[in-house]
């Protein structure tokens, strides 16, 4: 017998059409005729078909189909998520220029639930850069995003059939990947024993298009933790009766949501550019935010569609406002906008030119142990001897 599907919108034609005609007041009071001779009730109709098909296709949707489209759009599982702060105690003139801080550099912390290693890798490479070097402290500061991560090593996935396009499923779920890197170390590989021997590697590949009979290739769902192999044209098929077992990274739980400060420790594997691991200090400024113990498809949805609302680039003034809070959410307050602006001159005005002002937290500007007076004749706030006029734009009238 098989399962009911769950109906998503169970609104019928009728209903859709009557609720469309109910609204035509709305937008023109003049549209008195409401009869299906009218040729704008027509379209209504026409409307209100084709979106109750819609609805039925969409009810008859499975949740592979769902993760399916969350995985065109970029939707991956994500682990807690810091910025580390690495600072090479070295001369400024022993680091060489082609030095990079290489995407996977781990560092941990211990958790305070059970006192198991909590490990953060590094999500992009950092190459070198003169204004790394701060002259104050003489140190290289090097700053780069990381995520939670664990690494499974050797996880019994199955025996195989001899069949084509096997699937397996690795335990933890949730895998960590780089769809774009296929060669990226962390990338999951499968190893096959036959007999009791363990063969080469099997590689991760995004998809076996390419691929030919005899490639050891596999590819793998981030959401559903699916490992899928070849058919024996594209893509070898694992031997019948072979023993396959998995190395890969799965992102973290809530566990990884650990508080400012507490990764301090550098695993030195692998090692960070021929730097001695003694040289290095590391910790994060900020807490590590984002790490939950599992997703729902619920879940999952949610997020596709706000990251597809989230501004990657800046075109308009929100975008720019918006760009300026994520950079540093813990240093900033406030952020606007002024077009057609250049504020570090006089005149200010300037065609094409972007001028962002940023009200710096009170954390940033030690407030906390100075007493502040607010003026309203001149609408500023004194501090001690000093007064800062706030831009109205950015804090309002307090009275």
């Amino acid at each position: 017998m098989p399962l009911p599907l769950p109906n998503l919108d169970d609104r019928t034609f009728a209903d859709l059409t009557l609720e469309l005609r109910s609204l035509i007041h709305q937008y023109d009071k003049r549209w008195t005729n409401h009869n299906p001779s009218d040729l704008g009730i027509t379209l209504i109709e026409l409307v209100a078909w084709h979106a109750e098909i819609l609805m039925y296709r969409m009810n008859r949707l499975e949740q592979r189909s769902y993760l399916g489209f969350l995985d065109l759009i970029g939707v991956q599982p994500t682990g807690a998520q810091v910025v580390m702060t690495f600072q090479l105690n070295i001369l400024q003139a022993a680091l060489p220029t082609t030095f990079v801080l290489p995407r996977g550099t781990r560092v941990c912390t211990r958790s305070t639930r059970n006192l198991a290693e909590i490990v953060f890798e590094t999500l992009v490479d950092v190459p070198y850069q003169k204004g790394y070097w701060d002259a104050d402290r003489s140190v290289w500061v090097f700053k780069a995003p990381a995520m939670n991560t664990k690494i499974v090593d050797g996880e019994l996935l199955g025996i195989s059939n001899g069949a084509g396009r096997q699937e397996f499923k690795v335990q933890q779920g949730r895998l960590f990947l780089d769809r774009g890197l296929e060669l990226y170390a962390g990338n999951p590989q499968v190893m096959v024993e036959v007999g009791g021997i363990a063969g080469p590697l099997w590689r991760y590949k995004a998809d076996l298009l390419s691929s030919g009979p005899s490639d050891e290739h596999f590819t793998a769902d981030p959401l559903t933790g699916l490992l899928r192999f070849g058919d024996g044209e594209h893509g070898k098929i694992p031997p019948a009766g072979s023993t396959l077992r998995c190395i890969y990274r799965c992102v973290g739980d809530a566990t990884g949501n650990v508080a400012a400060r507490t990764i301090v420790t550098l695993l030195p594997d692998p090692p960070v550019g021929g730097i001695s691991a003694s040289s290095i200090s590391v910790f994060n400024e900020y807490p590590a935010v984002g790490g939950t113990d599992s997703e729902s498809l619920d879940d999952l949805l949610a997020r596709g569609l706000a990251s597809m609302q989230e501004p990657y680039r800046a075109v308009s003034d929100r975008d720019f406002e918006v760009l300026a809070r994520q950079a540093a959410p813990e240093k900033i307050t406030r952020a606007t906008a002024v077009p057609d602006r250049n504020l570090e001159r006089v005149p200010s005005d300037a065609e094409a030119h972007m001028s962002v002002i940023i009200l710096p937290a009170r954390t940033q500007l030690g407030l906390a142990e100075q007493p502040v007076t607010y003026v309203s004749a001149t609408k500023s706030f004194t501090l001690n001897r000093t007064t800062v006029a706030i831009a109205s734009a950015l804090l309002h009238d307090p009275e």
